[in-house]
């Protein structure tokens, strides 16, 4: 585990952790306890890669959203509230990130996760918050993959209590985005977007799938369950 402060810096976004955003400077210095193994410390610092990436891509795209004033002055306060969480998840992750060994995670599959976060950018304000739910939901679908009983993370306390946050805030932020995209966007579009989403992620995490065999994660179920989404997201009218 490392032991000296860190300071924090960006995976994918510099941006997103830049003072322009009010963003946690402050360095690393209260390390996360765990009991992981070396192979399984490995594993989960290459799976954070791809979680901080997403959070680094959400400040900023909760961020700009919040500053839509066509989205008045009560879901303005929402989005901003939300880019907040996603500060605070950063944080964490990062926390996280500094306690465990050196992700081994290569530039190509860096550039990969940078690759599908940038594909979500879009001026359609409506389709951005449906690929957002999109995005969020199946977050909340691998940390709860991960976050199993009888698995690893689930049996480590601290890491465990970080995950269930997150997951608890990402199922909010989700709720929040699919409202808001029913709202603005055109039923069919939005649906298509979500859909595709769904599927990129899943993509995404099939090339991750040696970490989250370590993690003694049901590869097949999460591919399952990130390709199907619920009847809310497919709306047509």
């Amino acid at each position: 585990m490392n032991t000296a402060p860190l300071a924090k810096r960006s995976i994918c976004f510099t941006k997103a952790t830049s003072n322009q955003f009010g963003h946690l400077t402050t360095p690393i210095v209260s390390l996360i306890s765990h009991q992981l193994d070396a192979p399984k410390s490995i594993a989960l610092a290459s799976l954070l890669d791809t979680l901080c990436c997403g959070e680094e891509s959400a400040i900023i795209a909760f961020t700009t959203l919040a500053q839509k004033n066509e989205l008045g002055t009560f879901t303005q306060h929402k989005l901003d509230q939300i880019a907040k969480d996603e500060m605070r998840h950063e944080h964490m992750l990062w926390q996280l990130r500094c306690s465990l060994l050196p992700s081994t995670a290569s530039a190509a599959l860096r550039k990969d996760i940078k690759r599908f976060y940038t594909s979500l950018a879009t001026h359609d304000i409506g389709l951005h918050c449906a690929q957002i739910a999109a995005l969020d939901s199946g977050v909340c679908i691998v940390l709860s993959e991960l976050r199993q009983d009888n698995l690893p993370i689930g049996n480590q306390p601290a890491i465990n209590r970080i995950f269930t946050a997150i997951h608890n805030d990402e199922a909010h932020h989700a709720s929040i985005t699919l409202d808001l995209a029913h709202a603005l966007a055109t039923p069919g579009l939005h649906a298509h977007a979500a859909v595709t989403i769904r599927n990129k992620l899943a993509q995404l995490m099939e090339t991750l799938g040696e970490a989250l065999d370590i993690l003694g994660v049901d590869n097949a179920r999460l591919q399952r369950r990130l390709r199907s989404l619920p009847a809310a997201f497919l709306r047509t009218q």
